[in-house]
């Protein structure tokens, strides 16, 4: 066996220890001394059997079998020895079998078992690799490698254990997570291995805020020629900001200049090509989303300026053109073209100045003068429309070359003068116009004039029109007499006259409009309406062909009905036989035909008739012919009669049915003709048969043979065995393969005669002639059963059950351990019920009937220490301890903090020259045994990190400064002269912000301080520059709304027609401008006015929805203006609601401001159960630390720990000793011991009275015991 040695017995030894005659006894004590091994998984096992031997002279040796192995390890029984590789840790029990032999003949044998520890191969280190920086709101991947890599189990589960309110865990996969950044400062991740050998790795990322952009300068040439460049610098600040590019944007005069951008690395460049002369503005905004920005004004000049006025006609036209003169003159005088333009329907007003307005700026010879600042001047022609009258004369019928007028007026009416316009149709008579067209006399004489005030009219002619109607009757007789009218009316209706006309062989239908129309337009009483342009109209008559299809059943009845249909287009009509057939008696319908013609039609069929045509229905005689079957008395599965119908004959041939008749007790042969007769038909034959017929069954008896069961009590007994026999005397049967049961005995096999012996077992073959029993054989057998009972523990262990005729049995308890309960561990089974561990796994037991054993379980807990080492400072927090029964545990950081003279405490770090700290007050710290964590400290000093350049701010435009320190939570102020706190602010993140108004223009040296408690305070120094802004563009709106005192905020979110801010967890918000070009601003609160000021700080009194609209303005233009609008939900300071998990109720608590901690409530109660703390999510991972600032609502849920229950013990109830109580004991285990040994021997000599006396002192040992043993 690779990796362990066993049984290196030496053979010497075997025989001098135990000498030639070896016992079971001396057989097990040599065994014993090799009950246990220890091997690493993925050792190569081999245990192969062997022998040993006294010497070749002598016979005498033992043999050692290796009889089963515990599945599941890798290792199998092969050849009585044991092979394999160990895939897994865990306990395995192998059987082993040693028999003793004096010569040929058995002396002894022992079955017992060892153990092979199989240790698993666990995680010995973990390391875990990935990035050790990076800024709030970055994603971190850190994976962890462990070694060995064929660990068992080689999974991680990550935690943060110091700067949980740093960090989070977005997500953890095995091997590898990814950390979220949420907070500047020192963050440690842990990652432990899974298989619970306490391997583990830290590993700390250093957490900073980014660096934005805080100001802008632009640096260059304010002046460019036409067609000459300049480049123009934008520098940020500060030096350390993340992202330093810009945005270039010409917000004024882009059409003056054409230009080129490149980034730097402080900034960025933008070269200007000069176009046009006139001023250009251009911005530099920050790119990296602070919304910092900077302006630059540049003039394009034109050494020789060209002075230039273009004419916009809109639409106009005119022969005059645009005018143009160069001169180095700083300025022109030009007078506007006297001459107008014109167009069709509209008056010439004047010029304006641009192309959206009808306000008039210049007349045709007015002045103008161009000043080389701005040499163009751009005119735009304003029309006054006229009104336009249409006059649309309608020939009504008639032809007219010109028939629309159009003509221009400026009052609120128009004459047409209509000589010249007169209309022409055939023969009819022109008497004039008028406004309807049905019209019967003329409102205006042909050659007159006509008025109106409507801009769109239409006359219609009026003419003298004779209107006629007459008849042709198309073939028929009896024509009806014409109708005339004469009128000036536009139209004429008559009444279409009755007719008395005949045609033969037609019907009249109507009246169509030609001789050949098949459609009926008019019938008889319509009307005929006639117009001007039709006067007349011939009406022709329509005529349809009438078909008839008629028929005679002869003598039957049932015949269809007549059949009739006309056509106006058809000369012949297909009728389809209907599906009614008649009937006569005896006889079969064999369809239609016509007299006369030997042509035959059936329904359903088509026939064309040319006018009127019978059918005569055609008879066929009809006789039915029946072939019936007689099968006996008592026979079933009988034939039904065969029936055949035939036409002109009353003879038909049959086939002989193929359904089989029965009759119990014979043999069907076949069919005869005649009752009793031989067979002389079979299935499949053929008989003729005339009228009607029948076949008699004809049968042969059978014999029988019987094999019987007689289960003499038992159940599931088989059945009676029969075979069928024509002509056999006896017969072979097979034994019914079913084993009968009976209660408490053994089916031993089938006897000839009752209380017999088993001659034979089933699936044997007997044979019988004429009738036999068989009677069962019983054996009674013994049963025995081993249960297991895991109390609280967990785990699956299957009875053991045996059944023999002993009188006990020997166990082996299964090699499995229970899962012990969370913080327990297996000790053993009791056999006795007296609470203690009496056996263990893979040990054996004798059982006599039915017994349960029950696992015992003993309670672990561990003591958790961490030491805080002020690291050269005084005072601090006592070392603390507290007992669980986790191996590690989270205590957390006390409040009480050390000091040091000239340097500032900010936490607690694993190692003692840690710069940052891995814990803070409240913080959690993860403790296997014993921990030791140092003060880590700082100079008392606030350094400013952020520089901020001298700087000009345009009239409303916003500033902001963000000043950051090396110290958190340090208080920023501000002091400046002249002071500018009419309209500069500082928040309580350290932003300096505002924007200004045209009453704050000015110089302003700001002055900045950082300060905190016990730490020298930081200065800073710059110059803001007010100054006025020419508005070259019209302004933008921009809110961007705080929590009051802070830089705190939500993204908003662009909805339709508003921003969605969200939700904000406080009462007072900082609402400030944040646009740009705006020289007024109005805030409105839902409708209502509220403030005028470039920033409003502004305290909500209730919860709930609101919205906010501004509107600013400026010169631009004559004045423009812009909005926008804003909602989000004010929600009150932020909230924690406490999930008890089970145990008592914790009220919801609310922070004292946004921000700000709440007041913890008493520890929350559960029976059987201590309170382990608040955790953050509900997988409780995340430790709660009570000094967290709260900025929105969160809920936290309970962890607890069960109640470790104490050990039983003590002394005797009465008091004493216990020596009676040892003495009753001692006695009941020898009785019982005693009686073991008794059943021992009647069971190996085959004694089995000797079982009794040994059940005996059993029983009497176990009532000496309960009663006098203190169970």
């Amino acid at each position: 066996m690779t990796g362990l040695t066993f049984l290196n017995v030496n053979p010497d030894d075997a025989y001098n220890d135990y000498g030639m005659d070896a016992t079971e006894e001396s057989l097990q004590n040599m065994f014993d001394s090799y009950r246990e091994f220890y091997v690493q998984s993925g050792t190569r096992v081999d245990i192969e059997q062997f022998f040993i031997y006294y010497n070749d002279s002598n016979p005498y040796y033992l043999e050692v079998d290796f009889t089963s192995v515990t599945s599941g390890f890798g290792l199998i029984v092969r050849n009585d020895g044991i092979t394999g590789t160990l895939n897994t840790g865990g306990d395995i029990t192998v059987g082993v079998e040693i028999t003793s032999y004096w010569g040929a003949d058995f002396n002894a044998t022992v079955s017992d078992s060892f153990v092979i520890h199989s240790i698993a191969q666990e995680v010995e280190s973990v390391t875990i690799s990935g990035a050790t920086s990076g800024e709030v709101g970055d994603y971190i991947d850190l994976t962890a490698t462990v070694d060995p890599s064929d660990a068992d189990n080689p999974d991680v589960t990550w935690s943060i254990t110091s700067g949980s309110n740093r960090a989070t865990i977005s997500s953890q996969d095995g091997d590898s997570c990814r950390i979220n950044l949420t907070g500047e400062g020192s963050v440690t991740v842990r990652a432990t291995a899974d298989d619970g050998g306490g391997a583990y790795d830290t590993h700390t990322i250093t957490v900073t805020q980014p660096q934005p952009v805080t100001n802008i300068s632009i640096t260059g040439p304010t002046e460019v020629n036409i067609g000459s460049s300049i480049t123009l610098t934008a520098t940020t600040t500060p030096s350390s900001a993340d992202n330093r590019y810009v945005n270039w944007t010409v917000t004024s005069g882009s059409s003056r200049v054409t230009y080129d951008t490149d980034d730097t690395s402080t900034g960025g460049t933008i070269t200007l090509i000069g176009q046009s002369a006139g001023s250009v503005t251009v911005r530099a905004t920050a790119d990296d989303g602070s919304g910092v920005s900077a302006t630059y004004s540049i003039t394009v000049n034109d050494p020789d300026v060209t002075y230039r006025i273009n004419y916009n006609l809109q639409g106009g036209s005119w022969s005059q053109s645009d005018q143009s003169y160069t001169t180095e003159a700083s300025s022109y005088r030009f007078t506007i073209h006297s001459a107008e333009p014109t167009r069709d329907g509209y008056e010439f007003m004047g010029w304006a100045t641009n192309s959206s307005t009808s306000n008039i700026s210049y007349s045709p010879s007015s002045g103008v003068t161009l000043y080389s600042s701005d040499p163009v001047l751009d005119l735009w022609a304003v029309w006054e429309a006229l009104d336009e009258y249409t006059l649309i004369l309608n020939a009504n019928g008639g032809t007219l070359s010109s028939n629309v007028i159009t003509e221009y007026e400026s009052g609120s009416a128009h004459t047409f003068n209509l000589s010249g316009y007169v209309p022409t149709w055939g023969d009819r008579v022109f008497v004039g116009w008028a406004e309807s067209a049905n019209a019967t006399s003329a409102t205006v004489i042909s050659g007159g004039s006509y008025s109106t005030s409507t801009l769109s009219s239409t006359l219609y002619a009026v003419w003298n029109t004779t209107y006629t109607v007459t008849y042709d009757t198309n073939g028929g007789t009896n024509t009806p007499s014409p109708q005339t009218y004469a009128t000036t009316q536009s139209s004429h209706s008559f009444t279409v006259q009755s007719s008395s006309m005949v045609r033969d062989g037609y019907e009249f239908v109507g009246w169509g409009l030609t001789a050949n129309d098949t459609a009926v337009t008019y019938q008889t009483g319509n009307t005929v309406n006639l117009t001007r342009a039709e006067p007349t109209i011939t009406l022709y008559a329509v005529w349809a062909k009438v078909f008839t299809l008629q028929f005679d059943a002869g003598d039957g009845t049932g015949a269809p009905d007549t059949m009739t249909s006309t056509s106006t287009i058809d000369e012949s009509h297909a009728f389809i036989i209907p599906d009614d057939v008649p009937t006569l008696s005896g006889h079969e319908f064999a369809g239609w035909k016509v007299s006369g013609d030997s042509t035959s039609y059936q329904p359903g069929e088509p026939i064309t008739v040319t006018g009127t045509t019978v059918l005569e229905a055609v008879w066929n005689e009809v006789n039915t012919i029946t072939l019936h079957y007689e099968a006996g008395e008592g026979a079933t599965n009988v034939p039904e009669d065969q029936i055949a119908t035939e036409v002109n004959t009353d003879t038909h041939e049959f086939t002989v049915t193929s359904t089989v008749p029965v009759r119990e007790g014979y043999h069907f042969d076949g069919w005869s003709t005649t009752s009793g007769g031989a067979v002389e038909y079979t299935a499949g034959e053929f008989i003729t048969v005339t009228g009607s017929d029948t076949l008699y069954a004809v049968w042969t008896a059978y014999t029988y043979i019987t094999l019987q069961y007689n289960g003499l009590g038992g159940t599931n007994v088989p059945s009676t065995q029969t075979h069928e026999t024509l002509d056999e005397s006896s017969h072979t049967f097979t034994i019914s393969s079913a084993v009968p049961v009976l209660d408490g005995y053994e089916f031993g096999g089938w006897a000839l005669t009752e209380g017999g012996e088993a001659e034979k077992q089933p699936g044997e073959t007997i044979e019988v002639t004429g009738s036999q029993t068989l009677y069962a054989v019983w054996l009674k057998i013994n049963s025995f059963v081993l249960q297991y009972d895991v109390g609280e523990g967990s785990g699956t262990f299957e009875q053991q059950t045996h059944q023999s005729t002993e009188a006990a049995h020997t166990f082996t308890i299964s090699e499995t351990k229970p899962t012990a309960p969370e913080g327990m561990y297996f000790e053993g089974w009791d056999t006795d019920g007296d609470g203690q561990a009496d056996k263990q796994p893979g040990e054996t037991m004798d059982v006599t009937g039915t017994l349960t054993i029950t696992a015992v379980y003993q309670q672990i807990t561990y003591d958790h220490t961490v030491v805080f080492d002020a690291n050269g400072g005084q005072g601090g927090p006592d070392s603390v301890t507290e007992t669980t029964t986790e191996q590690t545990h989270l205590i957390e950081v006390p409040d009480t903090v050390p000091t040091m003279e000239g340097m500032a405490f900010l936490g607690w770090a694993d190692s003692d020259d840690a710069e940052s700290p891995d814990y803070v007050v409240g913080d959690h710290i993860e403790v296997g045994e014993t921990k030791t964590v140092y003060a880590v400290w700082r100079e008392a000093v606030v350094h400013i990190t952020s520089t901020q350049e001298d700087v000009t701010v345009y009239i409303g435009t916003p500033f902001s400064y963000l000043v950051t320190t090396d110290v958190e939570g340090a208080t920023v102020q501000f002091e400046s002269e002249p002071p500018a706190s009419g309209w500069l602010s500082v928040d309580s993140s350290g932003r300096i912000y505002g924007t200004p108004v045209r009453t704050d223009q000015g110089s302003y040296e700001v002055t900045v301080s950082a300060s905190y408690p016990g730490y020298e305070t930081a200065t800073q120094t710059f110059t803001i520059t007010v100054e006025p802004i020419d508005h070259q563009v019209a302004p933008t709106a921009g809110v961007d709304i705080f929590i009051a005192g802070s830089s705190a905020t939500n993204e908003p979110v662009q909805l339709d027609g508003y921003l969605d801010y969200g939700t904000f967890y406080a009462y007072t918000l900082d609402i400030q401008f944040s646009g740009s070009s705006a020289n007024e601003i109005v805030w409105t609160l839902n409708g209502e006015m509220i403030s005028s000021l470039w920033n409003v700080n502004y305290t909500f009194r209730d919860i709930g929805e609101y919205e906010i609209v501004q509107t600013v303005k400026n010169s631009y233009n004559g004045g423009s203006e812009d909005s926008v609008t804003v909602r989000f939900t004010i929600s009150g300071y932020p909230t924690v609601t406490f999930v008890s998990n089970g145990g008592s109720e914790a009220p919801v608590a609310t922070a004292s401001g946004y921000g700000g901690t709440i007041e913890m409530p008493a520890d929350p109660t559960r029976d059987g159960y201590v309170f382990a703390g608040w955790f953050l999510d509900e997988d409780l991972t995340e430790p709660f630390n009570r000094y967290s600032k709260l900025t929105e609502n969160i809920t936290l849920y309970a962890a607890w720990t069960e109640s470790a229950e104490p050990a039983p013990g003590g002394d005797d109830d009465d008091g004493g000793d216990g020596s009676e109580t040892k003495w009753g004991l001692y006695a009941g285990i020898v009785l019982i011991i005693v009686g073991a040994l008794i059943a021992a021997y009647a069971v190996f000599e085959r004694s089995y009275y000797f079982l009794i006396p040994a059940a005996v002192l059993a029983i009497v040992g176990a009532v000496v015991i309960v009663f006098y043993g203190g169970i």
